[in-house]
């Protein structure tokens, strides 16, 4: 395991309590440069760097490709360390994170049937959204497809007075199925916002496919099958950076009904942040190896 030093200061008492009086913005800020200096020093980062230099070389000019994969080798480092770093400003959100298209999630939830946030699976902070949302008052779930659940809630939000619970979808065993069908309709009919981030595969279903640089990949059909079941409200929500040293958590309008229409509108919604945004991205490495699914 790679322990950066604010890392480190999270873990750490004696530094805990003076991190907590860090702006999260100066936090930010020393993140740029230390994945700035990582980058000449470590062997590591020039490793994460090298796949989207490899897949961007030929679309951006140099010092645009340069400028994009020290954004992509910061964004890397921030991820990890927020997931300590939250600790420290949870009761502070204001402070470094904004919500936009708010209005679309509290229209949506007008109607009492709940709603799903859907997010690009390995991109942006996506992490942040349920603690963030539940720190607002909503009530939060969010659901994924790996295993350990508490360990993932313990993460962000396990035994917090507005916590939030997580819970996942395991391939293959019918009763599991039905019993996490079962809490989906629970949390929806308490009007909760359930988060998923449907997986992306090499191979899938051509309504799930999303066409992005010369290459396809293809949305989780099962997610999109569950929603579909569910009838819900389904609004894509995405967390990015900012110039500013903050990250901006967006909420999109709702997608029409209809899994293939859906699956394609929020498809449509992930390329725009692809194109835009390629540095918020995880999987640059794995689609280069033809993973199956990241």
């Amino acid at each position: 395991m790679r322990l950066t030093l604010l890392q480190m200061s999270q873990l750490l008492p004696g530094l805990l309590v003076l991190t907590r009086a860090v702006p999260p913005r100066w936090y930010f800020k020393w993140s740029l440069r230390s994945a700035s200096m990582a980058r000449y020093v470590y062997p590591h980062a020039r490793r994460q760097a090298q796949p989207f230099l490899d897949l961007f070389g030929d679309r951006f000019e140099p010092a645009e490709l340069k400028k994009r994969a020290l954004d992509h080798l910061t964004y890397r480092r921030m991820y990890k360390e927020i997931a300590l770093a939250w600790r420290s400003w949870e009761d502070r959100p204001e402070d470094w994170v904004s919500i936009a298209g708010e209005q679309h999630l509290t229209e949506a939830l007008a109607a009492g049937k709940g709603v799903f946030l859907v997010s690009g699976h390995n991109y942006g902070f996506s992490r942040l959204i349920p603690p963030v949302l539940a720190r607002k008052g909503y009530q939060v779930q969010r659901g994924g497809n790996g295993k350990k659940p508490s360990e993932r809630e313990g993460r962000w939000g396990k035994n917090y007075e507005l916590g939030w619970h997580y819970f996942y979808y395991q391939e293959g065993d019918y009763w599991h199925r039905v019993k996490m069908l079962r809490t989906l309709h629970r949390a929806l009919d308490r009007n909760a916002v359930i988060h998923i981030s449907p997986l992306n595969y090499r191979n899938g279903r051509p309504e799930m496919a999303v066409d992005f640089w010369r290459r396809k990949f293809y949305l989780d059909d099962k997610w999109f099958r569950v929603m579909e079941v569910c009838q819900a409200p389904i609004l894509p929500c995405f967390a990015v950076g900012t110039a500013g040293g903050t990250i901006k958590i967006q909420i999109h309008p709702p997608l029409p009904a209809g899994r293939e229409a859906m699956a394609s509108q929020f498809g449509k919604v992930f390329l725009t942040y692809l194109q835009d945004h390629p540095e918020y991205a995880r999987f640059w490495g794995a689609m280069l190896k033809e993973r199956p699914w990241w």
